[in-house]
């Protein structure tokens, strides 16, 4: 049987009566319908099996973690890749040799499964390729710290440049109580604050104790914050003790908690918000990871710019 495919201009039955279509949009119409009670029944009843859903004659499908591929696999294929890397490294446990960690990071399974990674993917695509790399570094404490450059160069000089105190870390550069590094460091939470604000974006609850988390500078966990203040709803009880884990110096590379994300997706589809939940997640990150940055340049301009 030869078949010959025309295209029939679809909902016409919005326009014009029933006995006014032609009888190839009347046939358009009723599969639209079918089409539409399909989609309801798979989302409305009890399905025996809970894997990836195939649909009829579709014989090869790419399936990731339970989740049938239906756009760019290559993309979604090295992300995983990426991630099961990345896991492997940061799971690994710390082996430090003369100064230097040869091993891994010494995260536990469940503080890296806390972190949004896809987010943080997300994110890291529209940045440059230098800025990427000096945040991997800043991760993974080998950026060009004093104390990473006396160990380098043998030099006893190991101290801020801003702070004047000993042992320069990455750790520091967000907690460096310098006069000049605080003021920026207020200012860039300022920032991040008028974002969450504008256009209703942020869930207030979230909002209101996230800019009190930045403030204290990792002095206190976002628990121990929430506790004091009069406990908060359960969600966001979750969502402090999921940030907490992956902790205050990586919130500030852009590691957010995957709890923090449910809440704000919530926040998004019940609200009159102009974003989704993913894009949040994405702007968040992106302010959270320039206000480290620009502790870097200001710290790089102080010790290397003598005028």
């Amino acid at each position: 049987m030869e078949i010959i495919y025309e295209h029939v201009r679809a909902h016409q039955d919005r326009i014009l009566p029933w006995d006014r279509l032609s009888l190839e949009q009347q046939l358009n119409v009723i599969c639209d319908e079918l089409a539409n009670g399909a989609v309801e029944r798979a989302r409305t009843e009890s399905v025996s099996s809970s894997g990836p859903k195939f649909l009829p004659f579709e014989s090869v499908a790419v399936v990731l973690d339970g989740i049938k591929l239906t756009s760019d696999v290559g993309s979604e294929v090295r992300y995983r890749l990426g991630k099961e890397d990345a896991e492997r490294f940061y799971t690994k446990q710390r082996d430090v040799v003369r100064g230097t960690n040869r091993g891994g990071l010494g995260w536990s399974s469940k503080q890296f499964h806390s972190v949004a990674w896809h987010s943080l993917d997300a994110t890291l695509k529209s940045k440059p390729d230098m800025f990427q790399i000096w945040l991997s570094k800043q991760c993974i404490g080998i950026c060009a710290t004093r104390r990473n450059m006396a160990r380098i160069q043998d030099i006893l000089d190991d101290k801020c440049p801003n702070c004047l105190r000993p042992r320069e870390t990455n750790d520091h550069l967000n907690r460096c109580p310098d006069a000049v590094r605080t003021l920026l460091f207020k200012e860039s939470i300022a920032s991040i604050v008028a974002w969450m604000h504008q256009n209703n974006r942020t869930d207030a609850e979230l909002a209101y104790w996230l800019e009190k988390y930045l403030i204290y500078r990792g002095t206190r966990s976002l628990t121990s914050l929430i506790a004091k203040g009069g406990g908060g709803s359960p969600g966001l009880i979750k969502a402090a003790a999921s940030q907490d884990l992956i902790g205050w110096t990586e919130f500030l590379h852009g590691k957010i908690s995957i709890d923090i994300e449910t809440i704000q997706d919530l926040h998004c589809t019940l609200r009159p918000c102009r974003i989704t939940g993913s894009d949040w997640m994405k702007g968040l990150a992106s302010h959270l990871m320039h206000a480290s940055h620009n502790q870097w340049i200001l710290r790089n301009f102080t010790l290397h710019d003598k005028h």
